[in-house]
């Protein structure tokens, strides 16, 4: 995972290349096969991609001959690559190069060869793909959209863009894919075909899964990980960083993240009644949900909480002793000793600590917070003592750090 320094000197190292392959165009001198390979996004995405980049590339790209640039980078001779669907009538087509649109419900017999696809497919009404089994690499987007089985795609190991499979209930034949951008699957029951899936470089849809076995190889998320009827994490075990939302608000054992050391934004874990999994999990960059977690034994490499911190049922703090800053609210109703928050350096927001009665853990807390302090519930609480005497010292119900 790359921290955001480190992505605007990958964004600046791109402008850069391609400022260099747009002066040796435009100077007509050769560009290498790397150079080609960059152009046209064969082996990844170009880092920092955005509207003013794809300007460039498409202008670039319009000056020269993709047959020709194409035929060097695959080794194949130029008549086996196709621009439009007509070529496909009168040549055995390895490669296309453009989108490719296809709105028939079954593949004809001239796509049979077809290797690979330099921009996007849309092969939105196919229900089977018995004639892609050729298929390598789709550069941008593949639609899938109504396929119900991947049976015949078993070559196919890289999907630059968006991998849309939405009707997919089961995997296999995608034993082969290694990585997508955006990986869209929200209706697949059984991953075991995504075995040798390593990176997952936008949002990962996985919204049917209750386990995820068969995701094994899976190291990297880029953006969202939509997990949310996961009950069974075993299945992740290489997984290391999330870059968006982790979404796992029915998990309850973490089992299988042992490896997870980053959650770029939110980390939904509202279900969640044993931490001992997120051994190696040390930032939490937005709001970091345990709803119901009353042990963090587990979570002691948790460092950083880039926003709320949602601990309610959190008896002691145990586990969070590694925990330096929570950036906003911190919500431990429920804790009784905050004796662990040795290494506790900030609270940004406002504190919850309801339950509190140790003098020495109410002023560590009083002297890292830069908001309100509450260690006396509200009438409205639930669990509320309308007998606890506490309530009328008004001096203690909440403090502010001056």
């Amino acid at each position: 995972m790359l921290n955001q320094k480190e992505k605007e000197i990958k964004k600046k190292e791109s402008i850069v290349r391609l400022a260099e392959i747009e002066e040796k165009n435009d100077k007509n001198e050769e560009l290498t096969v790397a150079d080609l390979k960059f152009l046209y996004e064969i082996d990844s995405p170009i880092e920092g991609s955005d509207y003013f980049m794809w300007k460039k590339i498409d202008e670039i790209r319009s000056k020269r001959n993709p047959k020709s640039d194409l035929s060097l980078i695959y080794g194949i001779p130029e008549e086996t690559i196709a621009t439009s669907l007509e070529d496909f009538e009168t040549n055995e087509i390895l490669c296309f190069c453009g989108d490719l649109f296809f709105d028939g419900d079954r593949v004809p017999e001239s796509f049979k060869k077809l290797e690979y696809v330099v921009g996007n497919a849309n092969f939105y009404h196919l229900k089977g793909a018995q004639g892609l089994e050729n298929l390598q690499c789709v550069t941008g987007v593949a639609r899938f959209d109504n396929l119900l089985s991947a049976q015949w795609l078993n070559s196919l190991r890289r999907i630059g863009a968006a991998a849309s499979f939405d009707r997919l209930v089961e995997a296999s034949g995608l034993e082969n894919l290694e990585s997508v951008g955006d990986a869209i699957f929200p209706c697949l029951m059984d991953a075991h075909g995504l075995k040798k899936l390593k990176q997952i470089h936008g949002l990962a849809s996985f919204r049917s899964l209750v386990k995820a076995d068969g995701l094994g190889n899976l190291m990297f998320i880029g953006e969202d990980a939509q997990f949310s009827s996961l009950m069974d994490a075993q299945g992740l075990c290489n997984l290391e960083f999330i870059e968006g939302t982790a979404d796992f608000e029915k998990l309850v054992d973490s089992c299988g993240l042992e490896k997870l050391k980053v959650i770029g934004e939110i980390a939904r874990f509202d279900k969640l009644c044993d931490a001992q999994g997120l051994e190696s999990l040390q930032i939490i960059g937005e709001s970091a949900w345990f709803c119901v977690l009353d042990d963090a034994r587990g979570l002691n490499s948790l460092q950083i909480i880039g926003k709320d911190a949602r601990f309610s049922y959190l008896v002691n703090s145990s586990g969070l002793d590694n925990l330096q800053v929570i950036q906003e609210d911190a919500y431990f109703e429920r804790l009784e000793s905050a004796y662990n928050f040795k290494n506790l350096k900030k609270i940004g927001g406002n504190a919850r600590f309801y339950s509190l009665d140790n003098k020495n853990d109410k002023e560590r807390i009083l002297s890292v917070t830069d908001g309100e302090v509450a260690f006396v519930a509200p009438f409205d609480y639930p669990g509320f003592d309308m007998s606890d005497d506490r309530i009328f010292e008004e001096c203690s119900t909440t403090s502010h750090r001056k």
